[in-house]
């Protein structure tokens, strides 16, 4: 089952995505490009993980491993969904701050950037909690 979901995540990521990009890359959006960009350098970790994943989901395992594997497997995808929200709002910023040659466009991109960042990482950790089965409430009421 393993090698069965690796290679359907492979064959997704060459034929479907090259075809995609095919017609893409011919378009005069940059946002679709950046789309099929950020698919192709998903890291090969995310595709092992979920290969691994769905395999052991079928199996009877006992409770504490079950959970670990979850836990696992959320972490590589909460990465990862850190890894395109950066990207995107990157993306975003740059297009609407640094076309300008002002150094104070700069700032305001590494500022709003960092503030970004900051979100994104936050929701990601308070989402974890919340999955791996921890209670948010005072955590949320102190903030």
């Amino acid at each position: 089952m393993f090698l069965f979901v690796f290679f359907v995540l492979r064959i997704f990521r060459a034929v479907i995505l090259k075809k995609l990009s095919n017609i893409f890359y011919n378009t005069k959006s940059e946002f679709d490009s950046f789309i099929i960009g950020l698919i192709q350098n998903t890291p090969r970790y995310v595709y092992i993980t979920i290969s691994i994943y769905i395999p052991l989901k079928y199996l009877f395992l006992p409770d504490e491993i079950d959970i670990t594997i979850d836990a696992i497997f959320l972490v590589v995808i909460l990465l990862q969904f850190i890894r395109i929200a950066t990207e995107l709002v990157k993306f975003f910023l740059a297009r609407t701050l640094l076309n300008e040659e002002d150094k104070d466009s700069l700032t305001t991109y590494n500022l709003l950037l960092v503030i970004a960042r900051v979100v994104i990482w936050t929701t990601s950790l308070l989402f974890l909690l919340i999955n791996l089965g921890f209670e948010i409430t005072p955590l949320l009421a102190s903030l």
